[in-house]
């Protein structure tokens, strides 16, 4: 089964971020994607050192044409050139993107990602912005229809979503797994086949899995999902579950207690959550104090374990709410292997 690429080039997704770049490294990059064939995963910024793609999982130096260089005749960049591209990303106006600074993103459109790294300004043991900005990291977000299919049958009961975890290190495909679920889900793909499409709510509090703009989805989550950007998820799934009548919400990262406590409260309410989490393995994240109560209360019903071999995004294994693997067998997901691969479940 092929992967569909909803209407972007095989470049698209490259060519979204080179605007927030200054045209000298706009340049290097537009030969870049002659010689260093896309995709890309990220494109590095360092002030005073090379200008960096990585590629797979492979970090490549580029000279002035483009090309990859060993680092001493690569190109470097100018910390004035970070600090322009830092200017473009927030549309000139720092103040208006603290609350982002602080947490050392900037959500782009497109579901785009620049991390920023610096001097931390902080009060009372808090971060309050990055200053002094030496580096920035733009992450190429994907959109890959279909990628969820290989997992799909498992997330299911009799045509009901179980509440799901996916747990992954950073760069795993998270994001994009649980975008092309939330598309799954509110399009009414079931195992083996069309099914109804499920009342569905994208609670996506860092503006990356929908990329909302203008009210409409910029990637594709979905016919019957209604989406939710910004704001904490408690809050957001108290207005999901007060006012949309959803019968599973997916939401990005847990990153606080206040997440956990809303789970709850889904939970309570019958509706099923599709979510993630930074850990790699179910024994990593049963040793973490946000997501210990809710594996051993078996809040989730299914445990994904998402890794990365060699540059290739894979599912490692799928695991019950206690813990017992139904399948460990690898399963390439950026191929989007047909469930019956897997055998899928009974």
């Amino acid at each position: 089964m092929a992967l569909a690429w909803s209407g972007r080039t095989e470049a698209g997704a490259e060519r979204e971020l080179l605007r927030f770049l200054p045209q000298e490294v706009r340049r290097v990059l537009e030969g870049a994607l002659a010689h260093v064939p896309p995709p890309w995963e990220e494109i590095r910024l360092r002030a005073g050192r090379p200008l960096a793609l990585v590629v797979r999982d492979e970090t490549l130096f580029l000279d002035e044409a483009g090309r990859p260089a060993p680092a001493g005749r690569a190109r470097p960049v100018g910390a004035e050139e970070v600090r322009r591209s830092l200017e473009l990303i927030t549309g000139h106006s720092l103040y208006a993107w603290q609350e982002e600074l602080r947490q050392g993103f900037v959500t782009l459109p497109g579901g785009h990602r620049a991390g920023l790294a610096g001097r931390l300004d902080s009060e009372g043991g808090h971060v309050r912005t990055v200053r002094e900005v030496s580096s920035l990291n733009l992450r190429v977000a994907r959109e890959r229809v279909g990628v969820a299919r290989p997992l799909l049958p498992w997330l299911l009961e009799r045509g009901r979503p179980l509440s799901a975890l996916l747990l992954g290190p950073p760069g795993s495909g998270k994001t994009t797994l649980l975008r092309d679920l939330s598309r799954a889900a509110g399009d009414g793909e079931a195992a083996g086949g069309g099914g109804r499409p499920l009342r569905t709510v994208l609670v996506d509090e860092r503006f990356e899995i929908a990329a909302l703009a203008g009210g409409e989805p910029t990637l594709d989550v979905g016919a019957a999902t209604d989406v939710i950007e910004g704001g904490p998820k408690a809050e957001a799934f108290a207005v999901a579950l007060r006012a949309l009548n959803p019968e599973l919400l997916v939401c990005d990262e847990l990153g606080r207690p206040e997440d956990a406590a809303a789970l709850g409260e889904a939970a309570r309410s019958g509706v099923a959550v599709w979510s993630s989490a930074h850990a790699a393995s179910w024994e990593e994240a049963r040793r973490r104090r946000l997501l210990a109560p809710l594996l051993e209360e078996r809040f989730f019903r299914r445990v994904a374990e998402l890794e990365r071999r060699g540059g290739r995004f894979g599912l490692r294994a799928v695991r019950d709410g206690d813990g017992r693997p139904l399948d460990a067998r690898w399963i390439e997901l950026e191929t989007g292997s047909p469930p019956e691969r897997r055998g899928g479940p009974p």
